[in-house]
């Protein structure tokens, strides 16, 4: 679970970075560095109704947790 999660953060950090580099907006905008608490994190999955939770990926949970807890300004 944690390999899978940091492989998750991974895909997703490169993905930010590939935005900001090509000047686009990205999904999210994180400091450099997260804080990051588990159990908000997995409460935030889990309440992602089911029938749209079983066709995601984890970057794609992560993504939304992190556009939802650092949203970009503007």
């Amino acid at each position: 679970l944690v390999r899978e999660t940091n492989a998750g953060f991974s895909v997703v950090g490169d993905e930010i970075r590939a935005a900001r580099a090509a000047g686009r907006t990205p999904v999210a905008c994180p400091p450099e560095r997260i804080q990051l608490n588990p159990r908000q994190l997995l409460d935030f999955l889990n309440g992602i109704p089911q029938p749209r939770r079983a066709r995601m990926t984890v970057p794609d949970g992560l993504r939304l947790w992190m556009a939802d807890r650092y949203p970009c300004a503007g």
